[in-house]
């Protein structure tokens, strides 16, 4: 059901706690901790709303329950001292616990994915991604199969000789060649990391390493338009030599390129049941995988064999 969605309930409370609706966002919060108890964020979450409706006792607990389940969570450990305890005089931000708090801000909720923890994540992607795009770009050049093999057999000097020469038939067949292997990996992002991201906003990787996209205003769920138009944009960042995915390590958001395109964000996420649909999907991606490998290896072996 829709209402015991983890993330559905994320959102509630985060919506009733922007409106100073803090008792129904506690009620949210505290259904989120029985459906996901080892959620560092839910637990950080309700201490911020204890917090602020004055039952700091219990804004102690649930805050010192979510540095037990994640230590390095700066935010909780601010949000301690700010309640008197641990207080550290070079934590200039840190209010005094009797100062009345300000209202909790969508800055509080989020926690940004960094630059390493996406890059693994997309480095486990790649890993089945591209050898289904292999398979599929072996299907789609299969016409220019002939030809493919002449080009493997050629030599370096018999390449330069017919680029320098201007042979335009033969830059003509590397183009489209280029082009379609190209398009092979375009076509399987598409549809299975466009497909993952609509259903859940997690990849395999995201899932592993516990990460998911989100909309950057509401934290909502991606349409299927700004899924795939992410996927689009993600090339961009490619092409201008990864410069698009270094731009998430250096912005205070963590945002790539294509973030800012497509109108995303990165963040750490709660433990999200899989769908059906993603069940599908990740198979086929291992069984094309699975298939790419032992494709290549009995090319392997033939090559092996002529030579």
């Amino acid at each position: 059901m829709a209402g015991d969605d983890p993330r559905i309930l994320l959102q509630s409370a985060l919506e009733k706690a922007r409106t100073d609706d803090y008792p129904g966002a506690r009620d949210e919060l505290e259904s989120l901790i029985a459906a996901v108890p080892d959620f560092p964020d839910a637990h950080y979450y309700h201490g911020l709303v204890c917090g602020r409706l004055g039952d700091e006792e219990t804004a102690r607990t649930s805050l010192s329950r979510c540095l037990e389940l994640d230590p390095f969570h700066d935010q909780a450990t601010q949000q301690l001292r700010a309640l008197g305890n641990e207080p550290s005089p070079e934590t200039d931000t840190a209010v005094e616990a009797n100062d009345e708090p300000g209202p909790i801000t969508e800055d509080v909720f989020v926690r940004p994915a960094g630059f390493w923890i996406r890059a693994v994540a997309l480095f486990i992607d790649g890993l089945l991604l591209f050898p289904v795009s292999r398979l599929v770009g072996l299907f789609l050049t299969s016409p220019f199969a002939e030809t493919i093999s002449e080009i493997q057999e050629m030599d370096t000097e018999e390449i330069f000789e017919l680029v320098l020469g201007n042979d335009i038939e033969f830059l003509r067949t590397i183009l489209v060649i280029d082009l379609l292997q190209i398009s092979s990996l375009l076509l399987v992002s598409l549809v299975f990391i466009g497909s993952l991201n609509y259903l859940s906003g997690q990849t395999l990787g995201k899932r592993i390493l516990g990460i998911r996209i989100v909309t950057a205003d509401s934290l909502d769920y991606l349409s299927l338009a700004q899924s795939l138009g992410r996927v689009i944009a993600s090339f961009l960042s490619l092409c201008i030599c990864f410069v698009g995915f270094v731009v998430a390590g250096v912005t205070p958001e963590k945002r790539a390129l294509h973030d800012y395109i497509a109108g995303t964000r990165v963040v750490y996420s709660e433990r999200v049941p899989i769908t059906i649909g993603e069940v599908i999907l990740i198979s086929m991606l291992v069984l094309f995988a699975l298939i790419s490998v032992v494709v290549g290896f009995l090319d392997l072996i033939v090559t092996i064999e002529i030579i």
